[in-house]
């Protein structure tokens, strides 16, 4: 019987816990360069689309240099057969801070280089100010455009995230690599989209649901006692003589 109670509780919490919980795009950059169409350099860019944080801008490392282009481009990658994650040869984006404690989820990007520009790339993730560490590496950078999607789910509880894509392995300086933009419905078009959740932690009124359905789902077991042995009979026939 209380074995029953406490499964009766666990499904209970479980199901109110799901329900308030909801996939949501944390960060999202549109990677077009304002300047393209005039040949200039592409500058930083702000996020176009931000919920519950507030975030960094899309942005180059000192090392690296802004590149003209329709796209968030830039040169003078790293020339060096392995990834430094202290160089600033990186550009990053990702928040400073939120309103609330985020679960991440997945990290979609779009990006090409240009035929003397870097081959291989590393990501890195900062989180809550931590040290940085890498979560995806790409050693055969496409001339064309190619798109991944990043699993983030052991990145839990946060509160401020810094990406950094480090370029290397470039044939010469003047080499570019650019993020661009895709369309993955049911977002919009975008160079980098961080998803995410809030950490699930049920609210009060919730609390208050799972106490009120497991004493809803447990009160018959305590109850049957009374009905099999008689109690319930008794008690009513002593009430009928006192009346």
């Amino acid at each position: 019987m209380i074995r029953r109670c406490f499964y009766g509780l666990l499904i209970t919490y479980v199901v109110l816990v799901t329900d308030i919980r909801a996939d949501f795009v944390i960060v999202g950059y549109n990677s077009t360069n304002p300047n393209g169409s005039n040949g200039a350099a592409s500058p930083n860019l702000n996020a176009a689309e931000s919920r519950n944080v507030a975030p960094l801008q899309l942005s180059r490392g000192a090392g690296v240099t802004p590149n003209q282009g329709v796209a968030f481009n830039s040169s003078n990658w790293s020339t060096a057969a392995t990834v430094n994650l202290a160089s600033d040869k990186y550009i990053q984006w990702g928040w400073s801070a939120s309103t609330q404690s985020l679960d991440l989820t997945t990290m979609t990007l779009q990006y090409d280089r240009s035929a003397s520009g870097p081959s291989q790339l590393v990501i890195a993730l900062s989180v809550n100010g931590g040290s940085f560490q890498s979560i995806f590496s790409d050693n055969d950078i496409f001339i064309g455009d190619e798109t991944h999607t990043i699993g983030l789910s052991s990145f839990r509880s946060v509160s401020s995230a810094t990406f950094r894509l480090f370029g290397f392995n470039a044939s010469s300086t003047s080499g570019t690599f650019d993020i661009e933009e895709f369309t993955v419905a049911p977002d919009p078009s975008r160079g980098i989209i961080v998803r995410g959740d809030l950490t699930a932690v049920p609210e009060p009124g919730s609390l208050v649901l799972v106490v009120i359905s497991v004493f809803a789902f447990c009160l018959p077991f305590f109850c049957r006692p009374f009905f099999q042995n008689g109690y319930v009979s008794r008690l009513s026939e002593a009430a009928r003589l006192l009346n």
